[in-house]
């Protein structure tokens, strides 16, 4: 695919970093940074706030509620639109963002409404919009949980309305830092929207590219010379979430010829239309699309916001139990023995001679 004619759209803290590094990457892509915190952005390599900025005006960030991300998009939705018309050669846009944060999670129903009504009414020429969503680590909290469930649910509603086209999933449980994360899904990414070989061109690649449906990439080791050793090994090292199966509609194969035959592949995977399959000088890579997308990674966060609502609720009640003071037993049975007794009247005064025959020498007498 053309880089020249990717507009990568970055919303959100996590989306805003992606963009940055895909833009340094190489520098032929377009990038729109979008977020309601200019602190996420104002320091990142390729900003230019004059530039390449969408901004919402006096807001501190969303605090990660994506409601408050929604009404601010569109409250703003013209100026977004507008910002998107100036890039009219850019026909394929990369949604970056993560899935249970504020803005950006917030902001990908609104904005793909916007720019799909846009294109309906002829004021915008059409564009594909294909989204790259970042899950959360399985450490992480209820809101992360909810807010990612919340992302699933518009995701869904979106692809089912065919407003979007591939879609890809990071997965923040494959690495040990943040920083090896976004350090192999940009490589990954750059390889995905660059791919081609020999004999696949890049309109071959830009079909690949936006079939919709989820897409996966496989980046070969020639270490491994079996087939099956090397697209396992490929499938493991991947920071994308793996697809239930791999049955695709199309099936892109790129590989140098000194390290593997590109025919070799063509029958390891049920594909819908003829398979692409060409050589190039530099990597060897497999890439997928129209697959299912995968539903495991949302049932897991699924069962991770159960088992931490049932965490909260456990504490909730030790800590209830906790706070009790449990009264000694001498203090019960002193009570008990002032109810028991006989009840005597109860003087308002007593004489000097009470006093002295209540504290007289045999009482000292019984202390010291």
């Amino acid at each position: 695919m053309d880089r020249k004619r990717v507009l990568l759209l970055g919303s959100g803290q996590c989306g805003n970093k992606l963009t940055s590094l895909l833009l340094q990457k190489d520098g032929r892509y377009t990038g729109i940074f979008c977020n309601a915190s200019m602190s996420d952005m104002e320091k990142l390599p390729k900003v230019d706030i004059n530039r390449n900025v969408f901004y919402i005006p006096n807001a501190t960030g969303t605090g990660k509620n994506p409601e408050l991300a929604s009404r601010y998009i569109k409250e703003e939705v013209q100026k977004l639109i507008d910002m998107i018309l100036k890039y009219p050669l850019q026909e394929t846009i990369i949604f970056l963002l993560s899935a249970d944060g504020g803005f950006g999670n917030g902001s990908l129903k609104p904005t793909t409404m916007a720019i799909k009504h846009a294109i309906k009414q002829g004021i915008m020429p059409q564009k594909s919009i294909n989204v790259v969503g970042i899950l959360p680590n399985l450490n992480e909290g209820k809101v992360a949980f909810k807010n990612t469930i919340k992302f699933w649910n518009d995701l869904i509603y979106l692809k089912n309305k065919g407003l979007i086209d591939s879609v890809q999933f990071i997965d923040n449980n494959k690495r040990k830092t943040l920083e090896e994360i976004n350090e192999c899904a940009i490589e990954e990414l750059d390889y995905i929207l660059g791919f081609q070989a020999d004999t696949v061109d890049e309109s071959d690649s830009k079909r690949i590219n936006t079939e919709k449906g989820y897409k996966f990439l496989m980046k070969l080791d020639k270490k491994y010379k079996g087939i099956d050793l090397a697209i396992d090994n490929a499938i493991k090292q991947s920071v994308f979430v793996e697809p239930a199966n791999y049955d695709c509609k199309y099936l892109g194969i790129s590989v140098k010829k000194e390290d593997f035959y590109a025919e070799d592949f063509k029958n390891k995977f049920d594909t819908l239309e003829a398979p692409y399959c060409g050589y190039n000088d530099e990597e060897n890579l497999i890439l997928l699309s129209g697959l299912s997308i995968p539903k495991e990674p949302i049932e897991m966060v699924e069962m991770a916001l159960k088992d931490a609502e049932a965490k909260e609720k456990e504490r909730m009640t030790e800590d209830k139990e906790d706070l009790f003071i449990h009264v000694d037993d001498e203090n019960k049975n002193a009570k008990k023995e002032v109810n028991t007794k006989s009840q005597k009247e109860i003087k308002s005064t007593v004489s000097s001679k009470e006093l002295n025959n209540l504290f007289d020498e045999s009482f000292w007498d019984d202390w010291f």
